[in-house]
């Protein structure tokens, strides 16, 4: 009931609600928090963009990374089977073997929970003197390719015997370990 009582109020004075209008000063006001909404809500869409764009830059770099990454792996790939189709069977063969082995002493040594580090540097460092020296094998006169070939396999044999002697290593430490914990027991 009450209810009613007011909507009639309203509607019987509704002239005197109507002659009042606000002042200008309020509508400036008003216009003003609107235009500072408006920039606010500019400022969000340009970081947004900003953002976009950022990331948009981002993916391009990491695959450009990548994309050159994957030539020099191409590039390393097709020189090696170059200089494959150019030594001599027995060469191969040989090379393959110590791929083999060097691949087996790497699996078995990835199976230790220590770092590594120093070890996979000293094996880069062989992998990059291989590279050199199969560089070498291309340009070299022929009567230098067998100290070449020697070379290769050379190397080969220290990645070998660099990779075993950790593997050793690490076989007594844990073997060490094992016994001073036996008897500690």
């Amino acid at each position: 009931m009450k209810k009613d009582q007011l909507e009639q109020y309203i509607q019987d004075h509704r002239a005197d609600f109507d002659s009042e209008l606000p002042a200008l000063k309020n509508w400036y006001h008003i216009e003003k928090a609107m235009e500072v909404a408006e920039q606010g809500k500019r400022r969000v869409l340009w970081r947004k963009r900003l953002v976009r764009a950022a990331s948009i830059l981002l993916l391009l770099c990491a695959g450009g990374v990548i994309g050159s990454l994957l030539t020099q792996q191409f590039q390393a790939d097709a020189m090696a089977t170059a200089t494959e189709s150019t030594l001599p069977n027995e060469v191969t063969e040989t090379e393959r073997y110590y791929q083999r082995a060097v691949q087996e002493k790497l699996a078995l040594l990835a199976a230790y929970p220590q770092e590594n580090a120093e070890v996979l540097a000293d094996l880069k460092d062989q992998d990059a003197f291989l590279a050199e020296l199969r560089l070498e094998l291309q340009q070299a006169p022929q009567d230098s390719e067998e100290i070449l070939l020697y070379n290769i396999i050379e190397t080969y044999q220290i990645k070998l015997s660099i990779l075993e002697t950790v593997l050793r290593e690490l076989e007594q430490s844990q073997l060490e370990k094992s016994r001073q914990y036996d008897q500690q027991i």
